[in-house]
């Protein structure tokens, strides 16, 4: 049987090789791992922190906590299944799922797509990135019930038209067709918003029975009527960031968020985009 191993240091405990970050006496919490020299005001980013094979600074934990933080105030937690930084101070940080670091963490779709540090990940219009997920597993997510968020920091190649994010060509995101954005939120209906043909910056989409919008920087498209064509979430399909199941972006964009999740109302999208903006900016990734 393997003993508690007080080593390392004195304020890390270990069971065989397994660090503990908890330890309980019946329903009594005794120890709790304190990352680094931070203290987390939020469990749910420390978590997430200590799921990270090389520790951040204690900078890059507060930003980190005052995000969860601001995310929860604002009602989103609990909205979003899937939640990744990618751009994050380590490659492997940057592929866990922030909401859920246990589950879900992104693999390689081909060869490793590019990772730059505080950035984001680039594909070179070969390789993405897979959740390991169909549409029909997502968490959070329904046909009729569900957003899709993305945020790029660079568009080297913006003649592209293929997606950042996406599964099927139904539930995709960072499409464009001219100067539009063209989410697609389980349909063949774009939800279209004005983009001046620019991928960069934050894109949503977000959908409520019949009705979807799409979004773009500070622009709000307007709602439309899906109620012509509503696709079954694919069991097939993964979703995958820098490209869709099928295809890859274009070589040069980089993502540095991304999340789906259950509807958001406008508001709400906006609470989002100013969080993610906020962090990103904290980090030098925007």
């Amino acid at each position: 049987m393997a003993e508690l191993d007080l080593s390392p240091a004195p304020d890390e405990l270990y069971y065989g090789s397994t660090r503990v970050d908890r330890l309980y006496v019946g329903s009594t919490l005794v120890y709790q791992r304190t990352a680094g020299g931070y203290t987390f005001t939020n469990t749910e980013a420390e978590t997430y922190v200590n799921a990270m094979t090389v520790e951040p600074n204690d900078t890059r934990k507060g930003h980190i906590d005052t995000l969860v933080g601001g995310l929860k105030t604002d009602g989103l937690w609990s909205k979003i299944g899937l939640l990744y930084l990618l751009a994050a101070h380590d490659a492997q940080a940057g592929r866990l799922n922030a909401k859920t670091p246990a589950s879900h963490a992104l693999v390689n779709d081909g060869s490793a797509p590019t990772f730059t540090t505080d950035r984001g990940f680039t594909t070179d219009n070969t390789n993405m990135l897979d959740t390991g997920l169909a549409e029909n597993a997502l968490p959070s997510v329904s046909e009729t019930d569900c957003h899709m968020a993305v945020y790029v920091n660079d568009n080297t190649s913006s003649g592209t038209t293929e997606p950042v994010m996406g599964a099927t060509n139904f539930f995709r995101i960072g499409s464009k067709s001219g100067t539009n954005a063209t989410p697609r939120l389980f349909t063949n209906v774009n939800a279209t918003v004005s983009s001046g043909g620019d991928r960069t910056g934050f894109q949503a989409g977000t959908r409520t029975g019949t009705t979807a919008v799409g979004f773009h920087q500070s622009t709000v498209g307007s709602n439309t009527d899906i109620s012509s064509d509503t696709r079954t979430p694919s069991s097939s399909n993964n979703l995958k960031i820098l490209g869709r199941a099928v295809n890859p972006c274009a070589a040069g964009d980089r993502v540095a968020f991304a999340c789906v999740g259950e509807y958001l109302t406008n508001a709400e999208v906006a609470n989002l985009k100013s969080r993610i903006e906020t962090y990103l900016t904290a980090i030098g990734a925007d």
